[in-house]
């Protein structure tokens, strides 16, 4: 894909580093350390409620109590939901994605730094008129002769090629913006 970068994809970028910046500085060894205790610990029934008033059944036969979901849930043989654990999880997996695009974001930027690198200290194929200071840009269609643009050139040519420096002083300057070759040559 080619096209002209914008300056809100470089703005996107920027925030895009930034944030992830932010939260890799903060997942310090501590906190990773505390999630993985956290889970130990929250990954075995202990019979203790979670703070929630335990008010046993309610009206519909339902059980109420996390206590007594817990216990149920071994009775039954259902498999008991624990959040911390799968949270922690998801996380870690998300790390890893996040490592494997750090590892292709900075393959992308080693490869930009070489091109850069090779650009440094290129001079631009543009080179001015001699006569009237117009860029020229060196394609065969617009090149240099003798040190002018072919307008410039043809007008010198047909003019009996007379002294330079009064020729150059004589031609008007062009204007910058314009890139277009005279149509009179």
């Amino acid at each position: 894909m080619s096209g002209v970068i914008t300056r809100g994809q470089f703005v996107w970028a920027k925030r895009n580093r930034d944030s992830a910046l932010k939260f890799l500085q903060g997942l310090t060894d501590e906190r990773l350390a505390e999630f993985f205790r956290r889970c130990e610990e929250t990954s075995a029934i202990d019979g203790y409620g979670r703070g929630q008033s335990d008010t046993g059944r309610v009206s519909t036969g339902e059980v109420s109590s996390s206590t007594e979901s817990a216990a149920l849930a071994l009775l039954e043989g259902t498999p008991l939901a624990d959040v911390q654990y799968e949270a922690l999880t998801a996380m870690c997996v998300h790390l890893r994605t996040v490592s494997d695009e750090i590892r292709a974001a900075t393959e992308n930027a080693r490869f930009l730094l070489h091109v850069g690198a090779e650009k440094e200290g290129r001079e631009s194929g543009l080179t001015d008129c001699r006569a009237c200071a117009r860029p020229v840009s060196g394609t065969p269609k617009d090149r240099l002769r003798s040190g002018y643009c072919q307008a410039c050139y043809a007008a010198w040519d047909r003019s009996g090629r007379p002294d330079r420096l009064v020729f150059e002083q004589g031609r008007p300057q062009s204007n910058a913006s314009s890139l277009e070759p005279d149509p009179a040559a």
